[in-house]
């Protein structure tokens, strides 16, 4: 019975997206367990408006739309892998996947078949199931009332939703596919166990070969599960100085230190006006409160984790904020974020009940960003082309 009504509402989510949205809000919400199916919907409903996603000069998708029509030509996988690691590769933008290929694979794959918006589209689909419903998991054993659960799990996935956007996985699928393959792991290592195994170690290669980045979020994984061995105070002076080592070299080689801070002074000043620069600032000034506040709630209980996650949270935490002066932030907070939802969710699964301090974490993270996108800084879709209500109110292969 339930196969037969999962089936029937995963249909209704392709013949009309704004249902299955409601629907599968609602089941995620209130249903404590089995919410996967909810997840689905909602995930539905967001690959929909990926299907209308119109690409933009400056956006990453952009470059990955020209190089696979460059590689589409390719005649068979042989051929491309082939030319990908000749002395002459294909090359568009500096694209040509010898960091990435297994990217490079999903491009060539998409060139030959598909039209650049069914990536974009299953990857905000992708993206939006493993946020949401790493989010939902976490909770499941939380011995919340039913109305509590219900209000902590609408806000996690409204503020999942806002902080992800439509725009930025259907631009820059690299990232994002291979940050989800982290998240993954980083779930199973909080409920599961914290020992390596084949299955994570696959993982991390997967999301290496999927974006290069991902290579130094499984090597902070790799080092916090050496560590786990070792005794604190020793990882403490190591940890510490390697992050003081790492600032201040990052402070006397960057030149965009001064600057960013000038024009972070004008504009707060009001000498600056709103310009271009302006929505980075307060970007940043918003996502670092975010962070900072939800970081403080976990520290509070890090004795809840194993060794090997905190360290790894803390490791992502300095990263984050050593990253400012290289504009790298607005990118790796797209991980912290999410991140720092599952181990706050496991805090949230081992209570009873709402303490104070939770309710101002999560009204503050949930003003700050409600301000932010009704200030219009920063756009919540990207350029469709068609209107929001249109897209989801028509069946989906009318795109």
């Amino acid at each position: 019975m339930v196969f037969i009504l999962g089936f029937f509402l995963i249909v209704l989510g392709f013949v009309q997206p704004l249902s299955a949205l409601v629907i599968g809000t609602f089941w995620a919400v209130f249903f404590k367990r089995k919410a996967g199916l909810g997840v689905v919907l909602i995930a539905i409903g967001g690959a929909t408006l990926g299907l209308h996603y119109v690409v933009s000069p400056s956006h990453d998708m952009a470059r990955y739309v020209t190089y696979m029509q460059a590689v589409s030509l390719v005649q068979s996988p042989y051929e491309f892998f082939k030319q990908m690691y000749s002395a002459l590769p294909i090359s568009e933008f500096g694209l040509t996947g010898r960091d990435w290929p297994l990217s490079a694979a999903i491009l060539y794959i998409t060139g030959k078949f598909f039209d650049y918006r069914w990536l974009s589209a299953f990857t905000v689909f992708i993206t939006l199931f493993t946020r949401i419903y790493l989010i939902v998991k976490t909770t499941e054993k939380s011995r919340f009332s039913t109305l509590q659960l219900a209000f902590l799990r609408l806000i996690f996935i409204l503020l999942t939703i806002m902080i992800t956007t439509i725009l930025r996985p259907a631009s820059g699928f690299r990232w994002y596919l291979g940050s989800n393959v982290i998240l993954w792991i980083v779930y199973f290592d909080l409920f599961k166990n914290t020992r390596l195994n084949v299955w994570k170690i696959s993982g991390m290669i997967i999301a290496g070969l999927l974006h290069p980045s991902m290579w130094i979020y499984a090597a902070i994984r790799v080092m916090a599960w050496l560590f786990t061995s070792v005794d604190k105070r020793i990882i403490s002076k190591i940890f510490w100085g390697i992050v003081f080592f790492v600032g201040l070299v990052a402070l006397l080689a960057s030149s965009r230190v001064a600057p960013l801070m000038n024009q972070f002074w004008a504009y707060i000043s009001g000498s600056d006006g709103f310009n271009v620069s302006t929505g980075t600032h307060i970007r940043f000034v918003v996502t670092f409160l975010v962070i900072s506040i939800l970081f403080a709630r976990i520290k509070t209980e890090k004795f809840r984790f194993e060794r090997t996650d905190w360290i790894f949270l803390l490791s992502n935490y300095w990263m984050l904020l050593l990253s400012v002066p290289f504009f790298l932030f607005d990118r790796l907070y797209q991980l912290a974020v999410p991140l720092m939802f599952l181990y706050y969710g496991y805090i949230l699964a081992g209570k009873k009940r709402f303490i104070v301090y939770d309710f101002v974490v999560i009204f503050a993270m949930f003003s700050l960003y409600v301000v932010f996108y009704a200030g219009g800084v920063y756009q919540l879709l990207p350029t469709l082309d068609k209107g929001v209500f249109e897209i989801l109110i028509n069946p989906i292969w009318k795109f």
